[in-house]
């Protein structure tokens, strides 16, 4: 099958699921190599998987449809406030936490935010006010959001950072400069004990230690081939 890579996830090594017409999800066993259930979901644009591959989590127009990722049996649904931030939806999922990006009105006027929901519970833990920057990308992990975002100042110049940002507190643990702004991808270990994040630039690679922000090593690409500092 041809499909974005928003379009499916692996559930674990045998299954992933996937989206296979315009209101249906699939799940496929690789060893298998058949569909081994369908699941109709209406106005589906994204489907996710949580870390610890027990939910499936379908992005729909107003919803998020939450599943058991074994019986596949519907658990509920996050009901989306507000209207879609900035022309792209940032979503990221953890174990039972979901964060996603709306804009929402308030008797101050319309705030951009993000939302850190439990998705079994369908409690908000916390919401981020994220109006004076652009998302580039959101992960979490153990409860903290690390969060990459391009800011500008008064004279419309552009830095990109990368923050921590306690959940449960609200707390924004560090808040680390970044002095390439040409962000392409943002990843962390899903091994506890692995206590770097990576951030990969146009030509840079960043290794980053998720406890204080520091930067652990810098793995650059120039003519003379890769240098490690």
């Amino acid at each position: 099958f041809s499909t974005s890579d928003s379009e499916f996830a692996f559930i674990d090594e045998d299954r992933i699921v996937y989206r296979s017409g315009d209101d249906v999800v699939s799940v496929y066993d690789l060893n298998k190599q058949e569909i081994i259930k369908d699941i109709e979901v209406k106005y589906l644009s994204n489907v996710y998987v949580d870390a610890e591959s027990e939910h499936l989590v379908m992005n729909c127009a107003s919803t998020y449809q939450v599943y058991d990722a074994d019986s596949y049996e519907r658990l509920g649904e996050i009901k989306k406030l507000g209207e879609l931030s900035g022309y792209q939806e940032f979503f990221a999922l953890d174990d039972t936490v979901m964060a996603f990006t709306r804009i929402i009105d308030t008797t101050e006027g319309q705030k951009d935010c993000i939302f850190f929901v439990d998705y079994i519970s369908n409690e908000t833990l916390s919401v981020m006010e994220i109006s004076n920057y652009t998302t580039f990308d959101i992960k979490m992990r153990e409860g903290v959001a690390y969060i990459a975002y391009d800011q500008y100042d008064e004279q419309s110049e552009m830095t990109t950072y990368l923050q921590a940002y306690d959940i449960s507190s609200g707390v924004v643990k560090w808040n680390l400069e970044i002095e390439k702004s040409d962000l392409k991808l943002m990843e962390i270990s899903r091994t506890k004990w692995i206590n770097n994040l990576m951030i990969a630039t146009g030509n840079e690679i960043i290794l980053v230690n998720v406890e204080n922000g520091n930067i652990v090593k810098e793995l650059n690409e120039n003519v003379n081939g890769n240098n490690i500092r």
